[in-house]
């Protein structure tokens, strides 16, 4: 590596992925493997039969970019529905 893309022995680099994501990486809420995600037309709040605003310990809030457990919006302006798909969560990021 050179330049700006010089990193230290004890970094970390991840420049891409294929397949799932691993559980144990951090992670935006909608790519979670252990809690599944739904896209929704839901903006706040639970939705019905669902279970997006569950979560686990390696989620962040795709809007806050902080984990879930520290978005102050999860349920209260609907984070936990939040996805890349969407252009509306897209605009608030």
């Amino acid at each position: 590596m050179n330049g700006s893309q010089e990193a230290d022995e004890d970094d970390l680099v991840i420049v891409g992925s294929t397949g799932t994501f691993s559980s144990d990486l951090p992670h935006a809420r909608a790519h979670c493997v252990n809690r599944p995600f739904r896209s929704t037309k839901e903006r706040v709040g639970k939705e019905e039969g669902g279970n997006n605003e569950m979560f686990c310990p390696n989620c962040f809030c795709y809007v806050c970019d902080v984990k879930a457990s520290d978005c102050k919006g999860w349920l209260k302006v609907g984070h936990c529905h939040a996805h890349d798909k969407d252009p509306y969560w897209r605009a608030l990021r």
